[in-house]
C-alpha cells in the first residue's frame, strides 16, 4: 500500500505571519537546484513533465508516474 506523501485535507487554514523570523524577503538572485544528470535530467529553464518522482515531495503529478502534459519547475 502506498501511503500519501501529505494529507488529502489540510489540517488547518494557512496562515502566514509576515512579522515571523521564518519571512525574508530580498531583491536579490534567486538560484534553482535541479539535477544535471540522470534518468530525469533537465536544463535549468525547462519545466519537469516526468512524475510523481518518489523523492519529490509535493510532486503535483498525478499518479500513474510517466510523461505529463503539465510541467513543475
Amino acid at each position: 500500500m502506498t501511503r500519501p506523501k501529505v494529507p488529502a485535507t489540510a489540517p488547518a487554514a494557512l496562515e502566514v505571519n509576515f512579522a515571523s523570523a521564518h519571512v525574508h524577503f530580498f531583491r536579490s538572485t534567486l538560484g534553482r537546484i535541479f539535477a544535471t544528470e540522470g534518468p530525469h535530467a533537465q536544463a535549468w529553464n525547462k519545466l519537469r513533465h516526468f512524475g510523481p518522482l518518489p523523492d519529490m515531495r509535493f510532486d503535483p503529478h498525478p499518479d500513474p508516474k510517466g510523461l505529463h502534459e503539465v510541467g513543475v519547475m
